[in-house]
């Protein structure tokens, strides 16, 4: 289970580190287009935010997540366990506190090849679906070379365009749900976030 659960959890986090957060968009009561989202997407370089990640069977988890373009991320849960993941554009540090325990995952996915790359949707990344509902919009995302078929529908609010969150689906089924609140994007962040300290050598 652990290493099932973390292959998903590195692909998840691939693509949504890849792609970013996008907070400003079209004027107000303006439909955004794919290149709109492209725009503000590719804009973005640094994000920080909390976040919630509830699963199908209803068990939620709460932390941190720092980002900064190109390749560098900080995902941390806070509750109920302790685990904290440090991404660069080699391989995530994956650390759980509560065990003591350290994994290290590969990011030379075909997801991970999108980290210093710009975002062309149907280029880079395939468009499976595009919605505009209830001043909602989702964009269902895929990466044809992905042996997992795992498909990422980005959730944002439409005007203005703003991230709510993400779903991840793995061949059809949901598998879990993001929500973010306190976004913000474009302070400068300590580098220090993104260094891992194996707890085992530096306590």
């Amino acid at each position: 289970m652990f290493l099932r659960s973390t292959q998903i959890l590195s692909l998840l986090i691939c693509l949504f580190y890849s792609l970013c957060l996008a907070l400003s968009a079209s004027a107000a009561g303006a439909e955004p287009t794919l290149t709109d989202v492209e725009k503000y997407l590719n804009g973005i370089t640094t994000i920080q935010a909390d976040f919630k990640q509830t699963a199908v069977d209803g068990a939620t988890r709460t932390g941190v997540v720092y980002i900064q373009k190109p390749g560098k991320l900080r995902w941390e849960y806070l509750h109920p366990t302790n685990i904290l993941i440090i991404g660069n554009k080699k391989d995530f540090s994956y650390y759980d506190a509560d065990l003591d325990e350290v994994s290290y995952i590969s990011s030379d996915s075909a997801l991970g090849t999108f980290l210093t790359q710009e975002i062309r949707f149907n280029q880079t990344i395939k468009v499976r679906q595009y919605s505009l509902a209830n001043g909602k919009m989702h964009l269902s995302l895929h990466d044809p070379k992905d042996e997992m078929n795992t498909e990422i529908v980005m959730h944002f609010n439409q005007a203005p365009l703003k991230l709510l969150g993400f779903s991840l689906i793995e061949d059809g089924q949901p598998t879990a749900t993001i929500e973010f609140s306190k976004l913000q994007t474009g302070n400068k962040l300590n580098e220090d976030l993104f260094d891992f300290r194996n707890p085992k050598f530096f306590r």
